[in-house]
């Protein structure tokens, strides 16, 4: 299952966490599995992250402010 699916299925079956952490050696994957459930939860117009508002614009870029990377 590709990191999107499961993102979106978070999305639409469950309510978003107050915070979440996603830890993994394997940094690249588990960012962008991150990036896409934060997108997912903070979309303005549906749960899966549409790429056109103003929430995943900002998640795309990395400056949306609920969004913290920390490597």
């Amino acid at each position: 299952m590709q990191a999107r699916s499961i993102a979106s299925i978070l999305a639409s079956e469950y309510t978003p966490p107050s915070q979440c952490s996603i830890c993994s050696i394997d940094g690249d994957k588990k960012l962008s599995l991150a990036q896409y459930i934060a997108k997912a939860f903070l979309c303005e117009e549906k749960p899966t992250g549409c790429n056109f508002c103003k929430g995943c614009h900002l998640a795309d870029i990395g400056t949306h402010p609920d969004i913290t990377v920390i490597k």
